[in-house]
């Protein structure tokens, strides 16, 4: 899996540099970050992950490229957003269920506390769902059988493999990611200070930062997308 991940990733990084670029650009030019904005643009890039794994294309900064790759069709946006909400949404809910939870129990009311038990407590979840119904991405990717009854049947031949792939994967970087941050803020404070640093350093580090935050989605393309060419065979050679 990693391997894998690696090369698309190596393939991939001039489109995904110039996303990040972008995507920091606009958030120091509005002030903020969007929630949706990140739903919209992680989604996208599920959908060009999934298809870099199954069909061999590579999007880089003058379309996309099919490397020879059967042709199926236009990319299914409506279909694969669906899928998306389907796959998605329990775990959204859960989410908003623990923060309220535990924001509750906390005594001394930090925030902090909630989200992070919320975030584990999702993760957790999403990892047991998404193996036995992930594949309805990939199989939307790439215009298959993406009904809820056929992920189903993959999920029940490629469950326990793909669970592990994903908490070794998507999972685990995520965590490792969530800690690093911590570590970053928490010994060198002064890095990410806007007052202290020039503003195209903390550009510079939030690219990176926004690029490397794009591995765990990648990972959990790879995963799924396994599960799906283990069960209905691989689509190119």
């Amino acid at each position: 899996m990693y391997p894998r991940a690696a090369r698309i990733f190596r393939h991939l990084f001039p489109f995904l540099t110039l996303m990040a670029v972008i995507w920091e650009a606009v958030v120091l030019l509005v002030g903020q970050d969007s929630s949706g904005a990140n739903l919209v643009v992680y989604w996208l890039l599920a959908l060009i992950f999934h298809r870099s794994v199954l069909l061999g294309e590579d999007v880089n900064l003058w379309g996309v490229k099919k490397n020879n790759a059967p042709d199926i069709g236009k990319w299914p946006f409506g279909q694969f957003a669906w899928r998306s909400v389907i796959l998605i949404a329990p775990s959204v809910m859960i989410f908003i269920l623990v923060v309220f939870v535990v924001f509750r129990a906390v005594d001394d009311g930090r925030s902090e506390t909630a989200i992070l038990m919320a975030l584990l407590t999702t993760g957790l979840f999403f990892q047991f769902w998404a193996a036995g119904f992930g594949t309805m991405l990939p199989a939307a990717a790439v215009h298959g059988d993406a009904s809820f009854s056929a992920a189903a049947r993959r999920g029940k031949r490629t469950y326990w493999a793909t669970f592990g792939r994903l908490m070794a994967g998507g999972f685990l970087t995520t965590i490792l990611l969530f800690v690093a941050m911590i570590g970053l803020a928490t010994m060198w404070p002064a890095l990410l200070d806007t007052e202290i640093q020039p503003i195209w350093l903390i550009f510079l580090i939030d690219v990176i930062l926004r690029l490397v935050g794009f591995i765990p989605t990648l990972l959990t393309a790879v995963a799924l997308s396994m599960a799906y060419e283990r069960f209905e065979g691989a689509i190119t050679d």
